[in-house]
């Protein structure tokens, strides 16, 4: 009965061929034809698709948009990314990327400092001009 249950144990931590994993991953996977990309004003298409490093007329897999979506958070310049697919008109597939970007913050101002001068206080903050709003770093200057 120890060997049965040693030679299960051992037949399931056997390593198994890349080669093989990888061919079942893409099995099926649909290839790209063209990447789309919505939503955006400031941040370009090609830094988009870029970031995103979606292979094309490759098979791909949902680790592929993953690495995508991730890539493209990573930039801090979008609230939200949504990547879905669609088939064209001459049956080409299409990878969409639609974002939604960031509030790029113009002016950092500061009122109602009584106790404080407003120079103390602009010090500590955070959030600069001219870049897009991260949230972290405006609850990071509250904190502080």
């Amino acid at each position: 009965m120890r060997q049965l249950i040693l030679a299960a144990a051992l037949a399931a931590a056997a390593p198994v061929a890349p080669s093989v994993l990888r061919a079942q991953e893409t099995q099926g996977a649909p290839q790209v034809d063209s990447v789309e990309v919505t939503g955006n004003r400031r941040v370009t298409v090609d830094a988009i698709t870029n970031a995103a490093a979606i292979p094309l007329r490759q098979p791909i897999t949902y680790r592929d948009v993953q690495r995508a979506i991730k890539a493209l958070y990573a930039l801090a310049q979008f609230d939200d990314v949504v990547v879905t697919r669609r088939s064209g008109a001459a049956a080409e597939e299409i990878l969409t990327i639609t974002v939604r970007e960031r509030p790029l913050v113009t002016r950092v101002s500061v009122r109602g400092t009584d106790k404080l001068s407003e120079r103390s206080v602009s010090s500590r903050i955070d959030v600069n001009s001219g870049r897009p709003l991260d949230p972290a770093q405006v609850a990071h200057s509250i904190l502080r």
